[in-house]
């Protein structure tokens, strides 16, 4: 029998606060490779708002937690990522890029480790292709989507998951919706 997201709330995942950012990533007319946005063309016009990401950032999880909290971006190439995290690194916020392209284990493995921790000196991963499955850090309590999908609803939800893990204490996960046309998560389900 399939059980809906609703019905595992709130006994095993946290429910989602949701935002859609007024600047968002415009796809209009973008070029589609294999069924999804090409990687150049998300990167192209992401970077056309990527200045609003960490200010959208801190100003709402000011707002709802009081301050910055564990986070996952997601982002559609590693130009992008290595951008966005420069730009939350300038504001003071320790974020760094894990991707698909990582060629250091050893580095992916402590950048992953110093993450789970409780109190990780490491506020954000920026994740290029990775993470959206099997990745299980609790505390994550904000998610970022600079990723806009066109079909890939299936992994949509999968990054909709790794800041849905309920956790003690953890009242709710705030998901930052910074790309237009990607399906977004509301209280009637996914539109």
């Amino acid at each position: 029998s399939v059980v809906t997201t609703n019905e595992l709330t709130p006994e095993f995942l946290a429910p989602l606060r949701r935002y859609v950012a007024k600047a968002t990533i415009d796809m209009t007319g973008a070029k589609v490779v294999a069924g999804e946005w090409s990687d150049k063309e998300c990167t192209d016009r992401g970077l056309k708002i990527i200045g609003d990401i960490p200010e959208e950032w801190v100003d709402k999880t000011t707002a709802e937690f009081g301050g910055p909290v564990k986070t996952i971006a997601f982002v559609p190439t590693v130009a992008y990522g290595a951008e966005l995290c420069q730009r939350f690194q300038a504001m003071g916020f320790n974020f760094q890029q894990i991707s698909y392209k990582d060629a250091d284990e050893a580095r992916r493995k402590s950048l992953i480790d110093e993450f789970k921790k409780e109190h990780s000196t490491i506020v954000g991963l920026v994740a290029v292709d990775v993470l959206s499955k099997g990745f299980d850090v609790k505390d994550v309590k904000c998610g970022i989507s600079a990723r806009p999908f066109r079909k890939s609803l299936s992994q949509h939800v999968q990054q909709l998951g790794r800041v849905m893990r309920s956790a003690p204490g953890k009242e709710f996960g705030l998901w930052l919706c910074m790309a237009r046309g990607s399906r977004v998560l509301t209280d009637k389900g996914l539109v």
